[in-house]
């Protein structure tokens, strides 16, 4: 028995079938054949992982990551890879496609353009991940955090650049 959002993958004698087989009843062979159920719904992880921005920041990138197993590649990933899939091929990948992206902006122009390194980091997941039999349906940074010295220092930038432009304005006054 098969259930549903599952894809079935029959195991006899120790050799994968060549197909993955979909929510229902299947027929095997007792003591000889085994049904390996995998998991083909949509699935979530929350993660939070260290990088360093372009300036050699660090920040810790709460993210959100959206994925699910191929149903038509199912017995695929079960022969290649195994039920652990999410861990030894789509983990390794989104933190390294992470590292990546956020590498490329400074610490400010990050929190700036979070929107624009989200749909970066999501194009390239769905195309290295096509190929691993994965598909990812989504992805969001939830959240930015900087060190404590680093948000201190920008805030002081801030403030000092608004008395700056408050005394200018005062001087053309």
């Amino acid at each position: 028995m098969v259930g549903v959002g599952e894809r079935g993958v029959k195991v006899t004698l120790g050799r994968v079938s060549p197909e993955s087989y979909s929510e229902g009843i299947h027929l095997i062979t007792p003591f000889i054949s085994k049904i390996k159920t995998m998991n083909v719904k949509t699935q979530k992880d929350n993660i939070v992982t260290s990088v360093y921005t372009k300036d050699i920041q660090q920040a810790k990138i709460s993210y959100v990551v959206n994925y699910n197993l191929q149903p038509e590649n199912a017995h695929k990933m079960y022969r290649e890879v195994g039920m652990q899939y999410r861990d030894t091929i789509l983990m390794p990948v989104v933190e390294g496609i992470i590292k990546d992206v956020i590498g490329k902006w400074n610490a400010q122009d990050l929190v700036a353009n979070r929107a624009i390194a989200t749909a970066e980091i999501l194009r390239k997941l769905k195309e290295q991940m096509e190929d691993n039999y994965i598909s990812v349906t989504g992805f969001q940074i939830v959240d930015i955090n900087y060190s404590a010295v680093f948000e201190k220092a920008i805030e002081s930038k801030v403030t000092a650049e608004q008395e700056a432009l408050k005394a200018k304005n005062k001087t053309v006054q």
